[in-house]
């Protein structure tokens, strides 16, 4: 298992696999607050993306949320 930052690309493919509805936080990280957010996901040994959590820089404290797969 590993973890690495997504790159640009990979976060528009999870608009695909993120559902409004059942992740409406981490939803809004990737689109509407994504330029004050930093990206992870957490993969199997084999490459297949098991997770994701944002981290919303510039407030006065600690916000993130996650998705998992």
């Amino acid at each position: 298992m590993y973890h690495r930052r997504l790159q640009p690309n990979e976060l528009d493919e999870l608009l695909a696999k993120i559902g409004k509805e059942s992740n409406l936080l981490y939803f809004t990280y990737l689109t509407v607050r994504r330029q004050q957010t930093v990206h992870y996901g957490q993969f199997s040994s084999d490459g297949r993306l098991l997770g994701v959590l944002a981290y919303l820089y510039g407030l006065p404290f600690h916000a993130f949320s996650y998705a998992l797969f």
